[in-house]
């Protein structure tokens, strides 16, 4: 009966060969990258986009009382996204991504003191602080927004060709044309 499973399983592991791909069949494998921790193609990386955000949000909730902490997590957000796009070899989103990360926030601050600072302030708080923090929040959700949702995506930019056409005066036409 041993004797029986054993030319079973020899037989078994002869036959395996047969039944696998021919190699021109075989889908080719991916380049290795420069970077050793990122794949040649790396699609979509709004996940290391979240997390980077979310640490720096992490920071200042958790060392609130520390400069150096705050410090550190203004670094991080305001950091944090362009060296992802850098490690990614994305440099123009690096730079879109510290541009958004640095002028919305600043844009919200100064929008949100102007709209609420008309007011008198009964306390030791400027009247327009509040509308500086609320200004400050939503420049600084919609930079991280706009970074995860549009900068970080996987899609590539279309591919676009120049086109040239006759025109019905016995003139060309020369122009790009693509698909968006």
């Amino acid at each position: 009966m041993t004797k029986t499973w054993l030319i079973a399983g020899v037989l078994g592991l002869a036959a395996a060969p047969a039944f696998a791909e021919p190699p021109g069949l075989s889908p080719p494998s991916q380049p290795d990258s420069v970077w050793p921790w990122t794949p040649a193609d790396p699609g979509s990386y709004r996940l290391e986009v979240v997390a980077v955000d979310a640490s720096a949000i992490a920071g200042v909730a958790l060392g609130h009382n520390s400069t150096a902490a705050i410090g550190l997590s203004i670094a991080t957000y305001a950091l944090g996204s362009p060296i992802l796009h850098l490690v990614h070899h994305r440099p123009g989103n690096a730079l879109g991504s510290f541009v958004l990360r640095v002028g919305l926030p600043a844009a919200g601050t100064a929008l949100g003191w102007m709209v609420t600072s008309g007011g008198s302030s009964e306390s030791d708080i400027p009247a327009g602080a509040g509308g500086a923090v609320i200004g400050l929040v939503a420049g600084v959700i919609a930079a991280s927004s706009i970074d995860i949702g549009v900068l970080a995506k996987a899609e590539t930019p279309p591919p676009v060709t120049p086109a040239i056409a006759p025109t019905g005066h016995g003139g060309m036409t020369f122009g790009l044309a693509g698909s968006f």
